[in-house]
């Protein structure tokens, strides 16, 4: 009896020691698993493509913002789907739009009118621009334009105006079918077009 008491204590003893060091290789199981998926493919991605958004957002609202007057806004945020193999991470644009009492409500893209939409588009093209450039230290010397002013009113071409004006580029081509425009450049070439044949006036 003596003996096996004496056993029984020395299992206990052996099995308290086992519990113990079954909860460290536990919790360094759980530490391998969070370093893993942070420090994985997946969470490196993940991290390098949020902090690149929340930096493409605050660019996106900064201009959304004097575009609009504070009116609309546009949440920017990746959504993870999975594939055969893997996953796949893609950006997600929530357009806002700010009512009557001042309180932001989501809005799909189609629900906006032709100038916020018009808004949004010029807001995300120069955010990503800006981004671009400052992500690879470059400042391209020219941004070309394309009817970014269409579909917009009196105050929101000339909101769109002052911002050209104010970007850090040496030249700004803005292409527009709007003659009334002509004043608010340094130069304007005038493109014809008579019997299917486009001539250029060098102004």
């Amino acid at each position: 009896v003596q003996t096996l008491s004496s056993n029984v204590n020395s299992l206990e003893k052996t099995v308290e020691s086992l519990r113990v060091e079954r909860v460290k290789v536990e919790g360094m199981v759980s530490v391998y698993s969070s370093c893993k998926s942070l420090f994985g493919r997946q969470g490196v991605q993940s991290y390098v493509l949020e902090t690149a958004l929340s930096d493409l957002g605050e660019r996106i609202d900064s201009y959304l913002n004097d575009l609009s007057a504070g009116h609309l806004s546009l949440g920017v945020s990746a959504v993870s789907e999975k594939k055969a193999g893997g996953f796949s991470e893609k950006m997600s644009f929530n357009p806002m739009v700010r009512k009557k009492d001042g309180s932001m409500v989501k809005r799909k893209y189609r629900q906006l009118s032709g100038g916020q939409q018009r808004r949004m588009s010029l807001a995300v093209a120069l955010a990503f621009s800006d981004f671009a450039c400052s992500r690879l230290g470059l400042l391209p010397n020219v941004l070309i334009l394309d009817e970014v002013l269409q579909f917009l009113d009196g105050e929101g071409r000339k909101r769109v105006l002052n911002i050209i004006n104010g970007l850090q580029r040496e030249s700004v081509m803005l292409v527009s079918h709007d003659s009334e425009l002509a004043g608010a450049f340094d130069v304007v070439d005038t493109v014809v077009l008579e019997n299917d044949i486009s001539s250029v006036e060098v102004g």
